[in-house]
Order: structure tokens, then C-alpha cells, then sequence
């Protein structure tokens, strides 16, 4: 079997154990999960397209199974998580006028919520956004 001198060394480590597979098969079915599971790994170093390529795998199958920390969407009927987080009402009146502050918060996975907070709460914003994504 020739090999591909851009081909990575892992990416051609795969393509040998999925044709050795694919060699020894007794009937058509689908690969095993840990195969998958294998390329999944790898394309989230190297990319999907290469390791499809490079092993000769179907480029959907990979994707599939590439594992992300970060969801692709998160949809408004999904719960944030984390505790309700209460303010009393006496540390966000400061005593002052009855101005209100709007901030958006986003988090790493693009969630967002907007807050409206007295101005002379906006300290405690870091606080209330720590516990409202979860992070503490």
C-alpha cells in the first residue's frame, strides 16, 4: 500500500487498522465504534476533512463523532443551568436615584442574558454572573 508522505503519521496508523478491517470483514456492516471513536479523536487535532481523506472514511461519519466541549446552539427552551440567583432589592436601590443599567452577559458557549442592574450594584455583576453560568 503506498502512503501519502502529507498524511500524518497518526491519520496513516488509522487507515492501516480501518483497510485491515475492512479486509477482514465477513459481511458488510459498520465499522466499529472504536474506529470511529478513533477518528473522532483525531480529527479534533487534525481536522475532519484530513482525517476523512486520510483514512478513506466517510466525512459525515467523522464529524459525527468528533467530540466538542462547546455546543453548537443552544436553544432558548434549553434551561441555563445553575442556581436562580435572588438580589435584594435594598443593594440594588444603593439609596439613589431610580436609574437602571442594562448589561448583556455572554458566557463561552454564546449564551446570553441581559441583567438590569441599579448602577451602583454593577460591582457585585461579576459575582452574579460567575454563579448565573455555573462557575462557582
Amino acid at each position: 500500500m503506498k502512503t501519502d508522505r502529507r498524511i500524518p503519521k497518526p491519520i496513516s496508523k488509522l487507515r492501516k487498522r480501518v483497510d485491515a478491517w475492512r479486509a477482514t470483514r465477513a459481511k458488510r456492516g459498520p465499522m466499529p465504534e472504536s474506529l470511529w471513536s478513533d477518528a473522532g479523536e483525531l480529527a479534533r487535532m487534525h481536522g475532519i476533512y484530513a482525517v476523512s481523506r486520510g483514512a478513506r472514511l466517510a466525512y459525515d461519519g467523522v464529524k459525527k463523532r468528533v467530540k466538542t466541549d462547546v455546543p453548537k446552539r443552544v436553544s432558548p427552551a434549553q434551561p441555563l443551568g445553575g442556581p436562580f440567583v435572588e438580589l435584594p432589592m435594598a443593594s440594588l436601590s444603593g439609596g439613589q436615584g431610580p436609574e437602571v443599567a442594562i448589561v448583556e452577559l455572554r458566557d463561552a458557549r454564546g449564551r446570553s442574558l441581559a441583567v438590569r442592574v441599579m448602577p451602583q450594584a454593577l460591582s457585585q455583576l461579576p459575582e452574579v454572573a460567575t454563579t448565573l453560568w455555573g462557575l462557582s
